[in-house]
């Protein structure tokens, strides 16, 4: 009898203790604790976006005679933990830009043709890892992101004539990713943003008459983008998490 108490009191005793390992992992991510590991968690990112020009007499011409299409992006980045992360971020590629044709009667415009390139670190944050239990196999994650970085206007080409007056200039990002799991180590990505940047694109600054006053524009420029990517995990991806009164993560 004695065999057998003590038989099930251990039982119970392991059973406890399980539990009490499981129990971070029930707990929202910002609540629990997880290992660090420097060497882990990194990623990179292959994808391209549609851009937009915003402002200026864009808003005047068809909306897809205003869309570029090829604009490919690079980014690496890392983890932190499952709901906070960082990424640097390098794109090229080519915006167009319209201006009034001032030598047209009436409503003309003429588009410029503005190749740029454009480094960003953003600051990211997984939306259903911060307020859910920690999960490596979760299949769709929302990502809202800022940052900064620095534009680069290299050229901008108008009627075949070019202008080679190249231009540095701060930018400020905001945006909206949504994340969908492939396999352990891809995910496909969809994004979309809007760039607040000081490369003085052609519709920057212009007067636009709208009926009898006139209107003056800033000098920033401000371009929306939407696009795609692949996520490929490097390294190790899983988080671990510390259960409390391990020695092992004292």
């Amino acid at each position: 009898m004695k065999t057998k108490i003590m038989t099930l009191a251990l039982c119970a005793l392991a059973a406890t203790s399980a539990l009490q390992a499981q129990e971070p992992a029930q707990q929202p991510s910002h609540k629990t604790a997880f290992v660090k590991d420097g060497a882990a968690h990194w990623f990179l990112e292959l994808g391209d976006a549609a851009t937009l020009s915003l402002g200026g007499y864009n808003y005047d011409v068809k909306f897809g005679d205003r869309v570029s299409f090829i604009n490919p992006n690079l980014a690496i980045g890392r983890w932190v933990t499952p709901a906070f992360g960082m990424r640097l971020q390098l794109q090229g590629g080519k915006l167009y830009d319209y201006v009034l044709n001032p030598l047209a009667m009436g409503a003309s415009y003429l588009r410029t043709d503005v190749i740029y390139g454009s480094a960003q670190y953003d600051f990211m944050l997984d939306v259903i890892n911060y307020f859910a239990p920690y999960k490596e196999d979760r299949f769709f994650h929302l990502i809202p992101f800022v940052g900064v970085g620095v534009g680069y206007k290299h050229q901008a080409e108008v009627l075949g004539v070019k202008d080679n007056s190249h231009r540095f200039g701060p930018q400020a990002d905001a945006g909206l990713q949504l994340k969908f799991r492939l396999a352990r180590f891809v995910d496909f990505n969809l994004e979309g943003k809007v760039t607040a940047t000081d490369l003085r694109l052609p519709s920057a600054g212009e007067a636009r008459v709208a009926g009898t006053a006139s209107e003056n524009f800033s000098n920033a420029s401000f371009i929306a983008q939407a696009g795609a990517s692949l996520t490929f995990h490097l390294g190790r991806k899983e988080f671990e998490a510390i259960t409390p009164n391990d020695p092992a993560h004292r």
